[in-house]
């Protein structure tokens, strides 16, 4: 049987030098590095039926593109006494379990928290962290689906309104059906941050979109038999819709929703695409198989998005 390897990817418009950072995003010696997170190993302590967590809002130091690049200074969720990373901490659990989490914020702003509450919901719960302070949250885990949690550090900030500091504030929230191991599936986080400079223009604007946490050609690879069932779960936290695009097959919607709520589609309802856009705020469950060899990729179709020579 042949292989096929595919690699994710989106591009980072050319930064400019590490200095035209400083303004919103200074720099420090003592900010942690953050890890790009590849959502393969949930968080928390589970005893029972119980998930105990202890996150924190941290200034950090990301490196998108590895070392190819001067790092931002943005924030992002980290669980207690580990590193920060991009996209935060994967809770994940089976539908039913107990989750309690401890939110601590030593920003100086106050923390917005959304999303972190039983799924389905009518609305969007929200939970408030003053500067330096903490908050307990507990809930059961719902329905089993895709779902995410995110953060914002001004009161009232939607989520089409993230773009900057804040805009890598979230992590993936998967439930589980009840006596069924967890699926086989890889996790991805659509990300967009706007790079501030002071010297910027509108004809000058530089942004970053990444997949958990790096750009390309430092996202992910994936090496697959001819043949094999492929399950990817799609997270868009960003201000954007993203055009998901599958180069060389055609793949099923299988499931759809938002951190709210997730459908199942039913066979007959599943659409057979080869790109399929995932609005702001929204999640996608896709299943396709390599039907032959070949080196393949998928990106969002923002020609925007694709190559920073337009």
């Amino acid at each position: 049987m042949g292989s096929s390897l595919f690699a994710l990817g989106v591009l980072m418009l050319p930064l400019r030098a590490a200095t035209s950072l400083t303004p919103t995003f200074a720099v420090q010696d003592s900010f942690p590095v953050i890890d790009a997170n590849r959502n393969e190993h949930p968080a928390g302590h589970l005893t029972g039926r119980v998930l105990s967590l202890r996150l924190e809002a941290r200034t950090g130091l990301w490196f998108p593109d590895e070392a190819d690049s001067p790092p931002l200074a943005i924030l992002a969720f980290a669980e207690a006494g580990a590193s920060p990373s991009i996209p935060g901490p994967l809770i994940r659990v089976r539908t039913g379990t107990r989750i309690k989490v401890s939110v601590s914020n030593p920003l100086s702003d106050t923390l917005v928290l959304h999303g972190l509450n039983s799924h389905p919901a009518r609305t969007d719960d929200t939970a408030q962290v003053a500067p330096g302070g903490r908050r307990e949250i507990s809930f059961t885990a719902g329905a089993p689906g895709t779902y995410f949690y995110w953060g914002a550090t001004a009161t009232g900030r939607t989520l089409p309104k993230r773009s900057g500091l804040d805009s890598q504030l979230n992590g993936v929230f998967i439930v589980d059906p009840e006596g069924r191991a967890p699926h086989g599936d890889h996790i991805f986080v659509l990300g967009l941050t706007d790079l501030p400079s002071d010297t910027m223009t509108k004809k000058d604007e530089r942004f970053l979109v990444t997949i958990n946490g790096r750009s390309w050609p430092h996202t992910e690879r994936f090496d697959f038999t001819e043949g094999e069932s492929v399950r990817w779960r799609w997270i868009n936290p960003t201000v954007e819709a993203h055009p998901m695009h599958l180069h060389g097959f055609f793949y099923r919607v299988t499931a759809q929703g938002s951190a709210l709520a997730d459908t199942a589609l039913a066979p007959a309802d599943r659409p057979l695409v080869v790109t399929q856009a995932v609005q702001s705020g929204q999640t996608m469950t896709m299943a396709w198989s390599p039907t032959r060899p070949g080196n393949w990729l998928m990106h969002c179709h923002l020609q925007v998005h694709v190559t920073a020579d337009l």
